[in-house]
């Protein structure tokens, strides 16, 4: 995500197959970077600076992040009776 900190206007892109995003025709002023991808920890850079007829690059270094997996399990009732022995069928 780019986000053009002068005026709080943020900008969501996606990278080309190389991974590399190539903004053009941004105004002169203060930006920040922010990087998302699953498996790896979100990685920002800000205060980067953009001036007239410049270019600027910056690299962005990605972490491998913790996978966190959670399971529910829910069940209802018991089909078991556990206190009486009373309910039988014979299975043949």
């Amino acid at each position: 995500m780019l986000e053009y900190l002068d005026c709080n206007q943020k900008n969501s892109v996606n990278t080309n197959r190389d991974r590399h995003r190539q903004f053009a025709q941004l105004l002169i002023g203060n930006y920040g970077v922010a990087v998302e991808i699953t498996g790896f920890n979100k990685s920002a850079s800000d205060g980067l600076a953009v001036a007239s007829q410049g270019e600027l690059h910056n690299d962005i270094h990605l972490q491998v992040g913790i996978a966190i997996q959670s399971v529910k399990v829910a069940a209802s009732g018991s089909l078991l009776n556990r206190d009486h022995s009373s309910l039988d069928q014979a299975i043949s």
